[in-house]
């Protein structure tokens, strides 16, 4: 279980404490600047403030080494930078280096993940000539790859942008399958209401640095979510039961 304590950091981001489940998926919605950046890279111990805590499966990962904690917790941020020329092979290969994998292992992780996210056309390809979406997708590639053996946690800040519908479903389906068939916990920040109702088993809702609630899908309410995207939020539901949401635009 992830267990996180003192995430504050000044006027960006105050909550006394944040936890998730192994095996499930908590997605962060907020608006632009509303603090689930920062609630990210807090929980990656990339913020150091002096009261903060952040465990996961009874293990302290600030007190480990960064070496030993890229073995438990994989961060995709939301700005990825890699300006050297290496192929899309070698860039997912990357997430390999803190695992202890032997070959056999290592092969069929690397397969797995580049068939889930349709990267095999794209293997000897150069980083640097990707489109935005095939560069995400070989980000994503290279995170999933980095999963801890035993359940861990996996971090994910805005993995969809730039994405097409139909990677967009990959991407969601592959984190449905890690979840649900190893068990890690997944706490993913997305912008699309509706993905995030169809794939969410929890949901934190942040509001200027503030947590409006962290629960089930009934925080997904008209008014909470309107609140928080400052824009008016309207909910139907599907033919086949599912919830619908969608933002009332004005011409105004």
């Amino acid at each position: 279980m992830l267990k996180a304590r003192n995430l504050n950091f000044g006027n960006r981001l105050n909550l006394d404490d944040f936890s998730a489940e192994p095996g499930s998926l908590t997605v962060v919605l907020g608006s632009n600047g509303a603090g689930k950046s920062t609630l990210l890279t807090g929980i990656a111990g990339l913020l150091e403030v002096p009261a903060l805590q952040v465990e996961f499966n009874g293990i302290n990962l600030l007190d480990l080494a960064v070496d030993e904690r890229a073995k438990r917790l994989a961060f995709l941020t939301q700005r990825q930078t890699l300006d050297f020329d290496f192929t899309v092979d070698e860039v997912i290969r990357m997430g390999l280096h803190p695992l202890s994998l032997d070959k056999e292992q290592s092969e069929a992780r690397f397969n797995e993940i580049v068939d889930a996210l349709d990267l095999i056309g794209l293997l000897s390809r150069r980083y640097p000539t990707l489109s935005r979406g095939e560069a995400q997708r070989t980000q994503i590639a290279r995170i999933t790859m980095q999963r801890a053996v035993e359940p861990g946690l996996i971090l994910m800040d805005e993995p969809l942008t730039a994405l097409d519908l139909r990677h967009q479903q990959d991407v969601m389906q592959l984190i449905l399958r890690l979840k649900e068939a190893e068990g890690h916990c997944f706490v993913v920040v997305l912008h699309d209401i509706n993905i995030a109702a169809q794939f969410g088993d929890q949901f934190a809702l942040l509001e200027r640095g503030e947590l409006l609630g962290l629960g089930g899908a009934d925080l997904l309410q008209p008014d909470l979510l309107s609140r928080v995207f400052e824009i008016e939020i309207q909910r139907s539901v599907e033919a086949d039961g599912r919830p619908q949401f969608n933002a009332v635009m004005t011409n105004d």
